[in-house]
């Protein structure tokens, strides 16, 4: 048994098991029913692997295995720890320690900075870590932070910019009693996806937007913007709400966008012009936004939501990226197409959204004009439209469509049932496959 490597077991081992196992190198005890650490575990020195997942343990006892310092992976994922213990400081060979799902961790040692080899620290769902050891900068081999669910982790330490080899940092807070954005500034690595939760009260939180160089971002593909403004938005004028987005422009290698809770009045440029590799974007709870800027244009788009926005009352052609009306000239010339692989289209409570503009009879009837021609779902629930665009519509060919929380003047100009066998009118009947109402 003494030349062993790996061992896996779901229940508690019997402690003179490891006393013929002194070579084991990976050693997995997931959900085996532990509280406390095998006796003899402690003198696996060879050991490489270690999972204790799912365990209930405590810092003491896991600190009976901090002198294992070959260790180089330790999995101690909802094991219920309320702290890490400070010895963990000596495994110093460390790269991977995972301790996610520990939602009652408050802080962590700053002996965890001891680990100079550490690349990987996963604090996702320690729902109660408010703060990163003040020594983060000193683990400079660091490459992953996924901390996603750590909602209250308010404050970065300084030097936190120093990590530019990171790659992964899921969510991160800045603004008014936040840490500063321009922390990201040199974070270059960064990848996969990324959520900025923002609290812009005055000029100065909002210019500190401008130094977290998103643009510089190459291999972020998916971005949430969660604006949050605790103090109130007296404090704000219209223009620095604005200029909040602007300076929020990712590199247009993103792949999704999601913006929730902003609070200027319109959306800059680079969303309809710069994103030519965007395929879902998702728009959310903009109070102040009464029109949806030109998105037709959009190459990449496949999937676009638009919901709450109590001030949207008017979706005009320009949404659709139809500058005017087609003349003769257009007509004979190359293909128009706008949205031309969305396939999933959805508008929800959105209140006063009365009316979506239509196209013309002759964008109707013009084999030079596609407008979305790919689209398979449409959703509109709740909301209040009292004008709906009949051309268009006949255009586009939806196989599942959802309408929801319609008024009673909608179904009143015969816009939606031609008939009690509720056949649809507005849409090409041959590809239609699910309605709900």
């Amino acid at each position: 048994m003494k030349v062993y490597r790996s061992l896996i077991f779901q229940r508690e081992l019997p402690s003179e098991l490891f006393d013929f196992m002194t070579c084991l190198r990976v050693l997995k005890l997931c959900d085996s029913g532990l509280q406390e650490i095998t006796r003899g575990t402690e003198n696996l020195i060879h050991l490489r692997y270690l999972d204790l997942s799912g365990n209930k343990l405590t810092a003491k006892v896991l600190g009976r295995i901090c002198n294992l310092y070959n260790l180089q992976t330790l999995n101690l994922s909802h094991c219920g720890l309320k702290e890490v213990p400070k010895v963990i400081g000596n495994l110093i060979h460390l790269r991977h320690l995972d301790l996610s799902r520990n939602r009652d961790i408050e802080e962590l040692p700053e002996t965890i900075c001891n680990l100079h080899d550490l690349e990987t620290l996963d604090l996702s769902y320690c729902g109660r870590l408010v703060a990163l050891p003040q020594g983060i900068d000193r683990l400079v081999n660091l490459r992953h932070l996924p901390n996603d669910h750590a909602e209250i982790l308010y404050q970065i330490p300084q030097g936190f910019e120093q990590l530019t080899g990171l790659q992964t940092l899921r969510l991160f807070h800045a603004g008014r009693g936040w840490s500063k954005l321009g922390c990201l500034k040199k974070l270059d690595q960064l990848s996969g996806s990324l959520e900025l939760k923002l609290r812009l009260c005055d000029r100065e939180d909002v210019y500190e937007t401008w130094n977290a160089e998103l643009r510089n971002k190459v291999h972020i593909r998916s971005l949430t913007i969660w604006f949050v403004d605790a103090i109130g938005r007296a404090e704000q004028d219209e223009l620095v709400r604005n200029e909040a987005l602007v300076a929020l422009q990712p590199h247009p290698n993103l792949r999704s966008l999601t913006i929730l809770d902003y609070q200027g009045t319109q959306f800059p440029g680079w969303i309809s012009s710069y994103l030519n590799h965007l395929r879902v974007l998702r728009i959310e709870d903009c109070k102040y936004i009464s029109t949806l800027p030109c998105l037709g244009k959009l190459p990449e788009l496949e999937e676009l939501s638009v919901g709450t926005m109590r001030k949207l009352t008017f979706v005009g052609r320009e949404f659709l990226g139809i500058a005017g009306d087609i003349d003769g000239s257009t007509a004979s010339s190359a293909i128009m197409v706008r949205f031309p692989k969305l396939k999933k289209l959805s508008f929800w409570n959105c209140p006063r959204w009365k009316e979506w503009e239509d196209i013309t009879a002759e964008e109707e009837g013009s084999a030079t004009v596609s407008i979305m021609p790919c689209l398979k779902e449409l959703k509109i629930d709740d909301c209040w439209l009292t004008k709906v665009p009949h051309r268009l519509l006949r255009k586009l060919s939806v196989e599942h469509l959802t309408v929801q929380g319609f008024v009673p003047p909608i179904q009143k100009e015969g816009l939606w049932l031609e008939d009690q066998s509720a056949r649809f009118r507005p849409f090409r009947r041959s590809n239609l496959q699910r309605m709900a109402f």
